[in-house]
Parts: C-alpha cells; sequence; structure tokens
C-alpha cells in the first residue's frame, strides 16, 4: 500500500516490478507520480519517479510570487513593486491597482511578454503609506492557447513604506534679520527669512510699507533662507513696514510625504530707522500729460516717456504735464519745499495734495507752462525735500 494524494493505493504486481500510479492537480498542472519497486535477493527497493503528463488543467495566470511579500514593512518609498506569473502573459496598467493610504498611485508597467511584471510608481511613495497591490486576474492573459485564457477574481497584497512623516516648513524667526517685531534696519539692508529647511519660493514674500506695496526681489540664500530687497535699491526711510509669507506659496523640498506647505502665514513688523530730514516719499511719477491716460500708480503715455527718477540720466518730461509725489504716509504738504529750476530760472510751482480711499497720499506739482516752455530742452532739476530729479522738458 502507499498513500498519495489523500488516498491509500493498492500495489499492482507486474513481471519484476510493482507499479501504483493516480493523477493529482499541483499548481493547476496534472502530475502522474509513478512509484516502483524492484525485487533483488529478496528484497525490496523502491525507486520514486515523478513524471508529468496529460493534457493538465488550465486555470489561467496567476501571481506565484510577489516582491515585496505581503504584509512586508519598512518598504523604500522607491519600490517598484514586481510580480512573477506562472506563465508568460500579456498585459497593461488596467489589469494592477496600487492604493496607498486610500489614494491610488500613478504608475507604469513593463514586462509584458513575459512572467515577470514590474510595476513602477512615478513619484516616490509616502513615507509611513500602507499600501494594496492588486491584480485583477480577469486582464491578464496567457499565451499556451489553452482556455481560458485570463484567472479569475483578484489577488493582492498589502505592504507598509518606511521613513517617518515629514513636517511642515516655518519661519524660524530667531535666524532672521530682523528677528522680532520690534526690529529696525536701515534703508539698506537686505532682510533673511530663515526657514526651518530648505524651502522653494514662488514669489511668497510681500513687503507694505505705510501704505505702499513695495517690489522687491527674492534670491535662495544659505542654510535654509530667503534674501529679500527692494527692487529700488532701499527701503523708504522711517516707514513703517509689514512682511508676509504666503503659506500658500512656500513648500518644502523634501521627499519624504511628497512637498509640503506651510501651516500657517507668517507675517513680521518691522521699521526702517528714519534718516534726518527724509521725506516718507516712495517714488516720483508723470501725471496729467498730453498724451497720457491715467493717473498716480500706471500712468500711460503715447508715445511712452521715462519714468522720472531720482538719479541717473535726465527724463523727458511732458510741458503740461504734472509731477506726482507718492508718499507712503500722511504729510504736512504745506511745511514741504518744492524746486524746480531749469537752466539757473526758478519755475512758479502749484501745489495740490490729496488721499485717496486706500491710504495713497499724493502732491501733484504743476509747473507753470508758460515758463517752462521757455526752456524745453534744456536740463531741469525738480527737489523736494532732500531728494531731486532732473528731466529735460519737451512739447508734447
Amino acid at each position: 500500500m502507499v498513500y498519495i494524494n489523500g488516498a491509500w493505493r493498492q500495489l499492482k504486481k507486474t513481471t519484476g516490478k510493482t507499479t501504483v500510479s493516480a493523477n493529482f492537480t499541483q499548481s493547476g498542472q496534472l502530475v502522474n507520480l509513478l512509484i516502483s519497486g524492484q525485487a533483488t535477493n529478496g528484497k525490496t527497493n523502491v525507486a520514486v519517479e515523478i513524471k508529468t503528463g496529460g493534457q493538465g488543467i488550465e486555470s489561467g495566470p496567476f501571481v506565484v510570487l510577489f516582491n515585496p511579500a505581503d504584509e512586508s514593512s519598512d518598504v523604500s518609498e522607491t519600490v517598484t513593486p514586481t510580480m512573477l506569473f506562472n506563465e508568460v502573459i500579456t498585459a497593461d496598467e488596467s489589469a494592477f491597482s496600487l492604493v496607498c493610504n486610500d489614494e491610488a498611485v500613478a504608475f507604469t508597467i513593463s514586462g509584458s511578454g513575459t512572467d515577470l511584471i514590474t510595476l513602477m510608481p512615478l513619484a516616490p511613495l509616502g513615507a509611513t503609506s500602507v499600501c494594496v497591490l492588486t491584480v485583477d486576474r480577469t486582464l491578464v492573459s496567457d499565451l499556451d492557447g489553452l482556455a481560458p485564457a485570463t484567472g479569475a477574481g483578484t489577488q493582492s497584497i498589502t505592504f507598509t513604506v518606511g521613513g517617518s512623516l515629514d513636517t511642515a516648513p516655518e519661519v524660524v524667526l530667531a535666524n532672521s534679520t530682523p528677528n522680532s517685531d520690534t526690529a529696525e534696519i536701515s534703508n539698506s539692508d537686505t532682510i533673511q527669512i530663515a526657514f526651518s529647511e530648505a524651502v522653494t519660493s514662488n514669489h511668497a514674500i510681500s513687503v507694505v510699507c505705510g501704505s505702499v506695496s513695495i517690489d522687491v526681489i527674492e534670491t535662495p540664500g544659505v542654510s535654509n533662507t530667503i534674501s529679500v530687497a527692494p527692487v529700488s535699491g532701499t527701503w523708504p526711510n522711517g516707514a513703517s513696514c509689514v512682511l508676509t509669507v504666503d503659506k500658500d506659496l512656500v513648500t518644502d523640498n523634501d521627499l519624504d510625504d511628497g512637498a509640503d506647505n506651510m501651516v500657517a502665514d507668517f507675517v513680521l513688523n518691522f521699521t526702517i530707522t528714519a534718516a534726518s530730514g527724509v521725506l516718507p516719499i516712495t517714488y516720483l511719477e508723470v501725471m496729467g500729460a498730453a498724451g497720457c491716460t491715467g493717473g498716480y500708480y500706471g500712468t500711460s503715455c503715447s508715445p511712452s516717456l521715462p519714468e522720472i527718477g531720482w538719479a541717473g540720466s535726465p527724463s523727458d518730461f511732458p510741458i503740461g504735464a504734472s509731477i506726482g509725489v507718492v508718499f507712503w504716509e500722511d504729510v504736512n504738504v504745506a511745511a514741504i519745499a518744492f524746486t524746480l529750476v531749469c537752466d539757473g530760472d526758478n519755475i512758479s510751482l502749484a501745489v495740490t495734495y490729496f488721499s485717496d480711499a486706500i491710504s495713497n497720499f499724493i502732491a501733484t506739482v504743476t509747473p507753470n507752462g508758460t515758463e517752462l516752455s521757455g526752456h524745453a530742452g534744456d536740463l531741469c532739476t525738480f527737489t523736494v525735500g532732500d531728494r531731486a530729479a532732473a528731466f529735460t522738458p519737451i512739447v508734447p
């Protein structure tokens, strides 16, 4: 007697040989087991042979080995799971799914036309994520020509990604300049905003001094800092300013669990050191010129006119226009000396002053048109307080 596949089988003696055979299924295939014995000198020596035979039972393709294995832990965030099938198969991405922390992961596959499929996520998996990899056997086909060509149901494994959750970036005020709400900086200082880790800023930092928004340049610095400087080169003297870092425009640069934004906006109040005799002027502009439209903040002239600057090459100034002096806070305009001198001659000026609903403070200075016409093409110098700008009157 011999026990085979859950049943006892009777040995049958043939000439010089005792045999028993039985059919059983192993991994979906039909296998014949042959046990034979040969009598020699009164003893029986038994040799066992296993032979495959017959057409077999076709069950369709299925995974015989997952990597990582089911219930694996501390799996790399850059893992590329593999699936070894029992035979050569064809499949595309639709036959597989990868879900980590209940969110589908995008991926591509390779290996269709072989028995080994590799799944390649398009981005690293999040640290500590619990992931489920599933194979839909109904969408996987074999190439042996036997029915059925596909399997039935699904196979899946679960694994856990290693690493640790990353924290959101934040401003480290103690390492920043200025480093408190009571700090003062000079008008030539560069502001340094320090973060808890390396970050990318998408124009996240804004500065408002008084009521005026200051155009700034952001430059990545060392030790997780971002440098902030005014486009004009100097901060407005004596101004009270507010710096804001927009939480939605700052992200960290690590890959532990994807890019993280700051949790909340960061706001810092600071003051620009006041210089003696310096007026709180933001800039000058051309207002009300012939061929010009608009007023402060966006005057448009045709032909276009250079902005009046505080220094450098003279700008053309259309006769009949006014000079807009924009302040970042309210001033006593009656106590301010405005002068315009062209080729040694003082030009009469009319000055009006107003503030609007959004706290812009504008002094409109209009030169006498008749007097200025006599100096077309001459170099003129406009002075207000300690500031001076040069321009050349032209006939518009």
